[in-house]
């Protein structure tokens, strides 16, 4: 019986010491929230290829994000759940990456501007439709198909260090369905 207690007890212990891993597909909103953001202080995103103001070499799939019907916002290579794209038009970072963003159903996940809110506290900036203005209509394909389609009420920017600003996109549900990180020494 002793030799059992022993056992229990050792048992125990071990299982204490072993470390336990949480990856971000199984973490709470809110810890995956807090990550990010910890995250896009260094410039990228968890689990992201690419930093911003990295050389671009990501290969992948082509994608865009922006305004429906024009020629606006994101455009670039969607390699697993995260779209890079280089800096547009810049002499002073050419072909280096200048947006790393994803969206929530990319992960499974369903997350409230609420819950942002919560975990991140009040952003640095809100941008959101004014009384009359109509919702954006924005777009998400891979390789020239429609992946999501959202009418967006506005945004949230979080002011992450001197080179980089943590966006989240919303619709007019209050849910968020697009977010990334984006360089401001262009």
């Amino acid at each position: 019986m002793k030799w059992m207690k022993g056992c229990m007890a050792l048992l125990l212990v071990l299982v204490l010491l072993v470390p336990m891993t949480v990856d971000a597909k199984t973490m709470s909103n809110a810890a995956y929230l807090k990550k990010q953001f910890a995250a896009a202080e260094k410039g990228t995103l968890i689990d992201a290829k690419a930093k911003l103001y990295d050389r671009f070499t990501i290969k992948g799939k082509d994608a865009s994000y922006g305004v429906d019907q024009t020629d606006c916002c994101v455009f670039g290579k969607l390699k697993g759940t995260y779209l890079y794209s280089d800096f547009r038009f810049s002499a002073k970072y050419p072909e280096h990456v200048g947006v790393l963003m994803t969206l929530p159903q990319l992960n499974d996940r369903k997350i409230k501007l609420s819950e942002v809110k919560q975990a991140l506290g009040k952003p640095s900036q809100h941008e959101t439709l004014q009384k009359d203005e109509v919702p954006a209509k924005m777009s998400f394909q891979i390789k020239k198909e429609e992946y999501l389609r959202f009418e967006q009420k506005g945004t949230y920017y979080y002011n992450v260090s001197k080179k980089a600003l943590l966006w989240f996109d919303y619709d007019t549900k209050g849910y968020v369905r697009a977010f990334g990180v984006s360089a401001t020494d262009r």
